[in-house]
């Protein structure tokens, strides 16, 4: 029962935090509606990883996750994925 309890808080905390992020910078509205507007996602249609070549791949990646590193969550996500891999070598 504790661990369901602690697990709906965390979810309620983590929904409301990708909200506040999300509301305090406009680019990441911007690009949300760019995706979602039929019009641009028409004329713009990603081709699947089946019928791109691998290096195609790879550099899709390699550039998502550079523009990644310059947002300004980046820092924050980070330290928060290694206190959590540290957490599991405390033990």
């Amino acid at each position: 029962m504790v661990l369901l309890a602690m697990a709906l808080i965390s979810f309620v905390t983590e929904f409301w935090w990708i909200e506040v992020v999300f509301n305090r910078f406009p680019m990441l509205k911007e690009e949300a509606r760019r995706k979602s507007d039929p019009e641009v996602s028409s004329s713009d249609p990603a081709p699947s990883i089946r019928r791109k070549g691998f290096m195609e791949w790879l550099r899709s990646e390699i550039r998502d996750w550079t523009e990644f590193s310059r947002l300004p969550i980046f820092a924050s996500k980070s330290s928060m994925t290694c206190m959590f891999i540290c957490s599991f070598q405390a033990r």
